[in-house]
C-alpha cells in the first residue's frame, strides 16, 4: 500500500525510461477510495464505454440529510448507484445481510440501484454497460 503522492513521485522519478508513459497515464486513472480492483475495473469499463464517471464510494443520505451508506460508484445528479457485488458478498450471511439492507435503503430513498456481477464484466464487459446505460437513460442522462 501506498498513498497517492508517493505513487506520483515515483512515476515522475521514472523520468522516460521504458514504460514511464505507461505509468504516466495508469497514474491519471487512479481514484481514492477505491475499496476492490473489480470496482476499479468496472469504473474503467464505464469510462472508456462512452458513460460519464462515476464518483466512487460517495456518501448516501436520504431527503433528511441521513446517512444511509456509501455507493460504489455513483452518479449524483441522477440519482443512481452502480454496485459490484463481489463473491465475498455472498459467501457471508452477515455480509449479504449488510448489503442486502444498505441496497434497500437506497431504494427507500428513492436511489435508482444497478447491481454488477462479474459475470457482467465477462469478455468486453457489455452486458454491465448496457445495464448502467438503460439505468440511466431512463435517470435522464443523454448520451
Amino acid at each position: 500500500m501506498t498513498t497517492s503522492d508517493r505513487l506520483a513521485a515515483a512515476v515522475r522519478a521514472r523520468g522516460s525510461r521504458p514504460g514511464a508513459r505507461s505509468a504516466r497515464q495508469a497514474l491519471a486513472q487512479i481514484r481514492p477510495r477505491t475499496d476492490s480492483p473489480r470496482e476499479s475495473e468496472l469504473r474503467l469499463l464505464i469510462a472508456h464505454g462512452g458513460l460519464p464517471e462515476p464518483v466512487v464510494n460517495a456518501a448516501i443520505t436520504d431527503a433528511r440529510g441521513a446517512f444511509l451508506g456509501f455507493g460504489d460508484l455513483t452518479y449524483l445528479e441522477y440519482r443512481t448507484i452502480v454496485e459490484y457485488d463481489g463473491e465475498h458478498h455472498f459467501g457471508l450471511d452477515a455480509q449479504r445481510v449488510h448489503d442486502l439492507d444498505r441496497v434497500d435503503r437506497f431504494r427507500r430513498a428513492e436511489w435508482r440501484v444497478i447491481q454488477i456481477h462479474r459475470l457482467h464484466l465477462a469478455g468486453d464487459g457489455a452486458p454491465a454497460l448496457a445495464l448502467i446505460r438503460e439505468g440511466l437513460i431512463a435517470a435522464g442522462w443523454r448520451p
